[in-house]
């Protein structure tokens, strides 16, 4: 993961590929519903967690706050430059994504009122390309201050705030209030997420070398996953009314602030394999892979279930996302060197040094490379 402030965890920037490719097959394997939702038709069980790849999004949730604990974790931070970087690093691809759908809609005939879905955007999740996490991600950011606040009294506070959110959606689930979109889509439900990821870097040390429990734990959400990819449980989060997502994105937040914080410390200075280095590649590109791949990625699935090979099953679906997905690598990354790199270059430390200065990046961190761009 590449930041302002001299380093670099290259281990965060593996799971944010791995992240974008959960959703890239998401998307691509339910094109429409060639292989439906909740079809009961695997039969290698631990592919559920690919079929159902929309957890994508909430791994790359955790890891936010896994990642901004880690910069600004009993730190002075000057938040107007905070700020300033979060909108260096997202806004000007979001602006590429946004006038590129724009472009296609109009080319579409179909009218998307740009500007009513810019301005409702920055508070609900309205905005194309699936940049409706942005909003929620930067619901969190506006939130970030006050959640260290009250970590920096007791990190065990964030675990309670987890367990009010649960209870609150519970109560307003019981009471049909909101639905799974509410839970999906807004910072009311992903908050668990952020949270968990904050609780796990203050707690990071607790799972290294236990590899064991990190394994029973991976298994049991592969169970789990397996047990919402298929009838009749409702975990397609485009539909209705369900109680389960009320806990849904915690449990999920559970796993991956486990999975996060082992891959992040188990092997740290080892140099990563040839798949290792192509996973590092693909979280340096993984926001352009998550805002353009709708660009093609419907279009592709479509051709090749017509033209190629029937997309019989989700196995079928995952082989085909995959391939579709690394042809699309060198878009994205060329989308990356382009449009996300030069704002990233211009970014300024935001964490005060003892001395009252920003600290800027050493000679030694350019030197060994991990003055990197993700955050």
């Amino acid at each position: 993961m590449k930041a302002s402030s001299g380093t670099y965890r290259p281990a965060l920037d593996q799971l944010r590929g791995i992240a974008a490719y959960l959703v890239f097959c998401w998307h691509f394997i339910h094109t429409d519903q060639i292989v439906p939702f909740n079809a009961d038709q695997l039969t290698f069980w631990p592919l559920s967690i690919v079929n159902m790849g929309y957890v994508g999004v909430s791994l790359f949730m955790v890891l936010s706050g896994y990642l901004f604990a880690a910069l600004t974790w009993q730190r002075d931070v000057i938040w107007s430059r905070f700020a300033a970087n979060r909108a260096l690093r997202l806004l000007p691809l979001l602006a590429v994504a946004v006038l590129g759908a724009y472009a296609k809609a109009r080319w579409q005939g179909i009218d998307m009122a740009l500007g009513r879905t810019l301005l409702l955007g920055m508070v609900f999740p309205v905005l194309p390309q699936s940049a409706w996490s942005v909003t929620v991600e930067c619901h969190f950011y506006l939130l970030l201050p006050v959640l260290l606040w009250i970590g920096r009294r007791s990190e065990w506070a964030w675990v309670g705030l987890v367990a009010a959110a649960v209870v609150a959606r519970l109560l307003m689930f019981g009471e049909g209030v909101v639905g799974a979109e509410f839970a999906y889509y807004t910072v009311i439900s992903r908050i668990d997420q952020f949270l968990l990821g904050m609780f796990a870097w203050c707690h990071r040390d607790a799972l290294k070398g236990k590899h064991a429990l990190v394994g029973g734990a991976t298994l049991l959400f592969m169970g789990f996953m397996r047990y919402l990819d298929q009838p009749p449980s409702s975990s397609d989060p485009y539909r209705g009314q369900d109680v389960m997502w009320a806990t849904i994105s915690t449990i999920e937040g559970v796993y991956f602030a486990i999975l996060v914080t082992w891959w992040d410390t188990h092997r740290p200075d080892v140099s990563p394999s040839a798949l290792g280095r192509l996973l590092i590649r693909m979280g340096q590109c993984s926001y352009s892979m998550y805002l353009l791949h709708f660009f093609w990625v419907y279009m592709s699935a479509r051709w090749l279930h017509q033209h190629v090979w029937p997309m019989s099953s989700p196995e079928v679906g995952v082989v085909m996302a995959t391939v579709v997905y690394l042809l699309s690598l060198p878009i994205t990354m060329l989308s990356y060197r382009l449009i996300e790199a030069p704002f990233l270059q211009i970014r300024k430390p935001y964490v005060r040094s003892q001395a009252g200065q920003a600290a800027p990046a050493t000679s030694a961190d350019v030197a060994a490379g991990r003055v990197r761009d993700a955050a």
